[in-house]
């Protein structure tokens, strides 16, 4: 049921990247070449979360002929207006010379895009410069962090952290907008301050499970025997209270990872864990103590 709180919008973040445009996996997703990494899941959490709340309007919005097509054309003006220089703005260069000019050009500019929903249903698009994505953004899935020697373990890989105590389960855990205080509180309590820094920090909820990291779902590796067989990626399921990721939905599609449910008792230090989300796609992480 929707619940009552303070004004907020929902949000999705996503990578821009023309290396995305020859992605098999991308365009099978979205149904059409495109430089932004699993689009139709950004649009579908969207509405997904819009229907929850009961936001009308926003949901009608969505829903309209053409929404997702509108979209797209709003993120394409987002990233020519974070990538063209001053000069080049002055010049009026149309956004269809723009694509056809720059989207195979993969060092002009790594873009992350924020696509907020208001409750009128009114749609904006922000543009932020993010880390180049040197890696196929599924690899890190199909490693065995068992198997795999730590010196061949794709990078980067991020220190993780428990939080210190635990955060309630509710439509602001399982849906992604911007009353994000209980990631902010999460981060802080283990000191970190800026979201360049390869850290994350797992957050549980008053049952003691693991929910999902501050911006950053998570997996496990779990189920292995003594013999190296039949191991995989568990994440956190839904009963649990954490985020309906976009890469995470693509691993749990595609029989890559399954739903389970993980304790704060069950994680051991020193262990691999698999993060994921719209920008860096799969990362790993390593999970340290106090």
């Amino acid at each position: 049921m929707p619940v009552p709180t303070a004004d907020f919008e929902l949000f999705t973040s996503l990578r821009y990247d023309p290396k995305l445009l020859t992605s098999e996996f991308n365009t099978r997703v979205n149904k059409i070449e495109l430089p932004y990494l699993l689009f139709q899941y950004h649009f579908d959490r969207l509405l997904a979360a819009a229907t929850y709340f009961g936001w009308r309007s926003a949901v009608a919005q969505l829903k309209a002929p053409g929404a997702s097509e509108r979209l797209r054309h709003m993120c394409d003006q987002a990233v020519m207006d974070s990538v063209l220089t001053d000069k080049e703005k002055g010049l009026g260069v149309s956004v269809s010379l723009f694509f056809s000019a720059f989207y195979f050009v993969s060092d002009r500019r790594h873009v992350q895009l924020r696509v907020l929903l208001s409750r009128s249903g009114n749609i904006r698009v922000e543009a932020h410069p993010t880390r180049p994505l040197t890696r196929d953004p599924l690899l890190a899935a199909s490693v065995n962090p068992l198997t795999t020697p730590p010196t061949h373990l794709p990078g980067p890989i991020f220190t993780v952290h428990l939080d210190t105590q635990a955060t309630p389960a509710s439509a602001f855990t399982s849906f992604k907008t911007t009353a994000r205080g209980h990631y902010d509180a999460a981060r802080v309590r283990r000191g970190i301050k800026d979201r360049r820094e390869l850290r994350e920090v797992l957050l549980y909820n008053e049952r003691g499970e693991v929910m999902e990291g501050s911006v950053r779902n998570v997996a496990f590796w779990r189920g292995e025997n003594e013999r190296g067989e039949g191991g995989g990626w568990v994440t956190p399921s839904d009963r649990s209270g954490g985020l309906a990721g976009t890469v995470r939905r693509y691993l749990l599609e595609r029989g890559m990872m399954k739903e389970g449910t993980i304790r704060v008792s069950d994680v051991r230090i020193g262990e691999y864990v698999l993060l994921s989300n719209g920008w860096d796609g799969t990362i790993l992480g390593h999970v340290v103590g106090d």
